[in-house]
């Protein structure tokens, strides 16, 4: 996709215009061998400030792409990845942009869900992987039974009658 190609979704006023210029700015950044730094900043400055105003189907379309892109951005890799696990699940088994703090900070905000999807990863780090087997696992914690409290009651003292 060219500039002009960019220019012209830019140009037109009817509705869907940010949806297109999302899918066709990743889509663009995607078949990039080996994007510079800049590109991928320009990607996040472009498509951040429309990840609002897209469908669910759009940020879907985006994560699955981005999941396969070696040089992913970060940011945008990040905000995906906070999405419900049906829009984020690429990006969780699959992206490089996603450090194992990330993944650990994703489980601890979403739970079981994310963390089903993290599992899924080649060469995932033993700790995330015993966290997430004690998750689905979750074992009794004993306690110990409550100690018999011995109940005082309080003595009646004699009432002095009046004479």
């Amino acid at each position: 996709m060219s500039s002009s190609d960019f220019r012209q979704i830019a140009i037109r006023t009817e509705a869907g215009k940010a949806e297109r210029l999302f899918r066709a700015a990743v889509s663009a950044f995607c078949s990039l061998t080996r994007p510079s730094r800049r590109e991928i900043a320009q990607l996040e400055d472009l498509t951040l400030p429309l990840f609002d105003e897209v469908s669910v189907e759009s940020r879907r379309y985006v994560a699955a792409a981005l999941s396969e892109c070696e040089y992913a951005p970060t940011a945008l890799v990040r905000r995906l990845a906070e999405e419900p696990v049906e829009i984020a699940a690429p990006l969780l088994t699959r992206s490089n942009a996603l450090s194992d703090i990330d993944l650990i900070a994703l489980i601890g905000r979403h739970g079981l869900p994310h963390a089903r999807a993290i599992a899924r990863r080649k060469e995932l780090n033993p700790t995330i992987a015993d966290l997430i087997r004690a998750l689905e696992r979750p074992t009794l914690v004993k306690t110990r039974p409550p100690e018999t409290v011995t109940k005082l009651t309080p003595k009646s003292e004699p009432v002095a009658k009046a004479d």
